[in-house]
């Protein structure tokens, strides 16, 4: 024992000599991982401690049940193995140890694996061949068919991807190969909402399907299992997903042009529901992780120009963005080629769009290599997609008359076009000689514009000690409508009204108590473009996306207008004031009060004198019926007089009677009275 420990140290100190450092005993192994590949098949997999000098490994195992067997063993130099001829349906032990030139580590904890038997469902061939001194023998073949069995799995990779507010998107893939246990012949999907009982399930073929008519800001839960012809396997975990409101579904119809090698045209179709914008991503190979492409962003036009691009293919994806700034689903990506026209000399290049309004949009280009231009014609396609009955379609505008553009022009304005329409420009030089260029064309957008006309809140009813307003949607022909906002003026003695479309969103009463009266114009209700309602209640303390309808003050009076927002949040328009309004008593015999005037800016008192604060209908009420009373009676007074007055001038015309019946007969004409 002594010469042993003598000899280690005469070792360690040759070993410090000629190499400098003193070599030690590596440390065991870390992360030991044990993969069952298939029948008898073992992968394994561990990790080095960094800094140790490992000359190879030693991989241990042996069966669980024979405690009393030795190790097999097996060397190797990389940290990775693959172990074969097991025998499967059978628990193994595997350790490993490194070893360098000192010695042996420690074994690493032992880890447990349980073999894999042979793939119900599977087809497997076997091969035997006898082999002696004189050589090889006939090779013979048997095939053997597994039967099938219940999938031992559960399908994977289970996802689910929201199209819109009530649709849903679910994909999954089969369960790991070696627990099919046979062909999946199809799915059983199960979906309730959370906290509920009543379950769903659906029979399904594919790895993939779509739920529609869901509710929106509902947690959902979902379970799917895979089936073969013996039956069902297990149920996946549980997938939980909530559908928000605003999920934008991707973009649809989604074409690309190549106008050169170095740029790219995307044009698309818009979704139906109001988008802010969209996010427009290309790569030169289409890879999975759609993250890591380039993209840009733009507003909410559906025309699109990728520049600075090397020459060969590029896949490009667009996704939209909703108006509270999430980005909904990715389209399919969509591949640009290289173009393969050979270029000419007598076609105009780098045509383009320069800038553009909601009516104008301006155009450039390289004029044709070949010399001889005389003039350029423009011809001009419009396009504008309509929103009726909830869907998009798409209607052709009124023919435009062909430009006649002087040869000299490489720069041309068009005017007089409709606000968010797409155009088609196309371009063809024509030379002196006679001849024509082949045609060089753009697509390009106008900018949107707020609404022409915002109608002001109409009083429709005041019944219970609430007011109804009666609210009207703008038109959505020059741009989609984001939102409306409702906003209140209360009406005090010092209020100074301003025109409705003075007031700036930093002004309205941010108070956190919105139960408490406000004294300042504020928010009573903010509405998406298509839950704007026709009736509202003003005052009846309900939230609406996060402002508070809040009460009125029976003593004091409001007017009240709408905003209407586009999806470019800076254009907006807003209507006139309403009607006064108030909670006292003289509103309810003003069936529909007289509007006032747009450019009102006076005081109150002299903006609208026609309508009396609460004092003076306090008097109003308690004079006015007073006087009436004392007209009435005086009226009465004067009458009964002149009735009496009346009857006593008739009496003193009438001739005093004879008592007795006297006759007297009357001639019809004069007699002679001498007769």
């Amino acid at each position: 024992m002594k010469f042993h420990i003598n000899v280690l140290a005469f070792y360690l100190l040759l070993t410090l000599l000629a190499t400098g450092n003193l070599a030690e005993i590596p440390n065991p192994p870390v992360n030991l991982n044990v993969v069952d590949v298939g029948p008898g098949f073992v992968k394994l997999s561990w990790t080095p401690v960094p800094g140790d000098n490992i000359d190879f490994y030693k991989l241990q195992y042996r069966q669980k049940e024979d405690i009393s067997s030795i190790f097999s063993e097996k060397r190797m130099r990389e940290p990775s193995h693959k172990v074969r001829r097991l025998t499967p349906f059978t628990n193994y032990e595997f350790q490993v140890i490194a070893v360098n030139s000192v010695g042996e580590s420690r074994p690493t904890n032992i880890v447990e694996k349980r073999t894999s038997s042979l793939d119900k469902g599977a087809t497997y061939e076997f091969r035997v061949q006898a082999v002696n001194e004189n050589g090889d023998g006939h090779r013979a073949v048997k095939t053997l068919d597994i039967p099938d069995g219940v999938p031992a799995g559960a399908p994977q990779n289970f996802t689910a991807t929201g199209v819109s507010e009530t649709t849903i998107h679910l994909k999954w893939e089969l369960p790991v190969k070696h627990q099919q246990n046979g062909e999946i012949v199809m799915y059983q999907m199960k979906y309730h909402k959370l906290g509920e009982i009543d379950v769903d399930d659906l029979n399904l073929t594919s790895t993939e399907f779509t739920i529609r008519g869901l509710d929106w800001n509902t947690d959902y839960v979902f379970q799917i299992r895979a089936f073969t012809k013996k039956g069902a396997g297990p149920w996946s975990s549980t997938l939980i997903f909530k559908i928000y409101e605003g999920i934008i579904p991707a973009p649809q119809q989604v074409v690309v042009r190549r106008t050169s090698w170095k740029t790219i045209q995307v044009t698309w179709n818009e979704p139906e529901v109001p988008v802010s914008g969209y996010r427009v991503s290309y790569n030169k190979f289409y890879v999975e992780n759609f993250e890591s492409w380039p993209s840009f962003d733009i507003g909410p036009y559906t025309v699109a120009d990728i520049t600075g691009l090397e020459k060969q293919p590029y896949a490009i994806r667009v996704s939209a963005k909703s108006l509270d700034g999430k980005f909904g689903n990715a389209s399919a990506a969509v591949i640009a080629n290289v173009p393969t026209r050979l270029e000419r000399d007598d076609i105009v290049t780098i045509f383009r769009v320069t800038h553009r309004t909601s009516t104008t949009i301006n155009l450039a280009w390289e004029p044709p290599k070949q010399i001889g231009i005389n003039n350029y014609l423009l011809e001009i396609v419009g396009m504008k997609f309509q929103r009726l009955k909830g869907q998009i379609s798409p209607q052709n505008l009124s023919p435009i008359l062909p430009i006649n553009i002087p040869g000299q022009s490489t720069t041309w304005i068009v005017p007089n076009l409709v606000p968010k329409a797409r155009y088609k420009f196309i371009i063809t030089s024509l030379f002196r000689n006679g001849k024509k260029g082949p045609e060089q064309y753009l697509m390009a957008e106008t900018r949107l514009e707020a609404p022409r006309e915002v109608k002001r809140p109409e009083i429709e009813k005041i019944e219970k000690g609430h007011i109804v307003f009666r609210l009207t949607a703008a038109s959505e022909v020059n741009g989609r409508i984001s939102h409306y906002y409702l906003i209140v003026v209360p009406i005090l003695n010092s209020t100074i009204l301003r025109r409705p479309q003075d007031y700036q969103f930093d002004e309205f009463d941010d108070s956190p108590h919105p139960s408490v009266f406000a004294r300042k114009p504020y928010i009573a209700a903010k509405f998406s473009s298509h839950r704007l309602p026709w009736l509202f209640i003003l005052g009846a303390c309900d939230e609406y996306e996060g402002f508070t309808n809040r009460p009125l003050n029976k003593d004091w009076r409001y007017r009240v207008f709408l905003r209407a927002h586009t999806v470019e949040q800076d254009l907006y328009t807003t209507s006139y004031y309403s009607a006064p309004i108030s909670l006292g008593p003289y509103i309810r015999q003003l069936p529909r009060p007289i509007a006032p005037s747009p450019g009102d800016t006076d005081t109150v008192d002299q903006a609208s004198p026609n309508v009396p604060n609460s004092k003076s209908v306090m008097i109003i009420v308690s004079v006015v019926p007073v006087c009436a009373g004392v007209t009435l009676i005086i009226i009465g007074c004067i009458l009964l007089i002149w009735y009496m007055r009346r009857k006593s001038h008739r009496k003193s015309k009438t001739p005093e009677q004879i008592p007795g019946k006297v006759c007297v007969d009357v001639p019809p004409r004069p007699s002679d009275l001498v007769e």
